[in-house]
């Protein structure tokens, strides 16, 4: 049986594609059809997708692996993971970090604090796992970086968007989707202007 792929998934591009139609199906065919398996954080599986009940089915169902923070953090390594999430934060904000007396990045929570980007590329980081499905402009950002800082040698973490993720379907000889499929969820998506280049990637395959 092949191995399929740990991705870490954001709540951005987890909201807008399983809630086209109030149901989850087309996150969990595109998860099948790359051979994905889904991995989130526990600060957004505790903090954003908590209440989310297309979130809670697919985990259920057993799409989604929640990571804890045992598997990716040493006693020791959470004082340079907290080292690093200040200087993302920063970075990405423009504004230094200031947590409420006795609050932590594990147990604070903001919104639109981009906390849930800057935890699970992290994440990807220390674990080795390669790609991060995001589709918050931010995301690329806090990847890149994050490389940067820390500088790992025969590692690379890819982040994909949405736009990214259909046309790697589309380029497939063979898939499950069809063309019109795609075009309709790159729009559904809030993608309109990518329906052509999704047009385009099928028909180098398929015509």
């Amino acid at each position: 049986m092949k191995t399929k792929q740990e991705v870490a998934i954001d709540t951005d591009f987890f909201d807008k594609l399983s809630k086209i139609g109030e149901k989850e199906e087309q996150l969990k065919k595109i998860v099948e059809e790359l051979d994905y398996k889904l991995v989130v954080h526990p600060y957004i599986d505790a903090r954003e997708l908590d209440m989310n009940s297309h979130y809670i089915r697919l985990k259920e169902e057993g799409y989604i692996r929640i990571i804890s923070y045992d598997e990716f953090l040493k006693a020791e390594d959470r004082v340079l993971y907290d080292y690093y999430f200040h200087i993302l934060y920063q970075e990405l904000t423009g504004k230094e970090l200031r947590l409420p007396r006795e609050r932590t990045i594990f147990d604070y929570c903001r919104a639109d604090s981009s906390f849930g980007e800057i935890h699970s590329v992290l994440m990807a980081v220390f674990m080795k796992i390669p790609i991060f499905l995001s589709d918050d402009s931010d995301a690329e950002y806090v990847g890149t970086r994050a490389k940067t800082l820390f500088n790992s040698s025969g590692y690379s973490l890819q982040v994909y968007n949405i736009v990214k993720v259909l046309t790697m379907i589309a380029e497939k000889e063979e898939s499950s989707f069809e063309k019109t499929e795609l075009v309709e969820l790159v729009k559904k998506t809030g993608h309109s202007k990518a329906k052509s280049a999704i047009k385009q990637a099928w028909n180098r395959k398929h015509e």
